[in-house]
């Protein structure tokens, strides 16, 4: 008689697979090993800007010398964050942004990506 597989972490029916079957929100990760953070950005942007979390909109605020902060608590898994900057006086547009997991912002679990576009308008001078 094979084994039932549990939600425990351990390949209970030996078929080298881990906790398969427990994973209903489809992050790769068990249902029973999923953690949930209280999860802050703090971002300052020049000029303006606009983002996401996890496709949600994000209500950005702007200007260089504020610094907005959010809180979500999320779950483990991967999360995606986008932030789109722009310069109003068209010369340069830059992000500041620190990224803190249950107030450590050097937690060892966290691997944060950054993905940076450029778009250029007309011609350089």
């Amino acid at each position: 008689m094979r084994a039932v597989e549990e939600c425990d972490g351990d390949d209970n029916d030996g078929d080298g697979l881990v906790d398969e079957g427990f994973d209903e929100d489809h992050n790769g990760i068990a249902d029973c090993m999923q953690s949930t953070y209280d999860v802050a950005l703090h971002i300052t942007v020049d000029d303006i800007w606009d983002g996401t979390i996890d496709g949600e909109p994000i209500e950005a605020g702007g200007g260089w010398s504020h610094v907005d902060t959010f809180e979500w608590e999320l779950s483990s898994g991967i999360h995606v964050i986008t932030v789109h900057g722009e310069d109003i006086g068209e010369d340069i547009t830059a992000f500041i942004a620190s990224v803190e997991i249950d107030g450590d912002p050097t937690r060892p679990r966290c691997r944060f990506h950054a993905f940076i576009e450029v778009f250029l308008e007309g011609r350089l001078a």
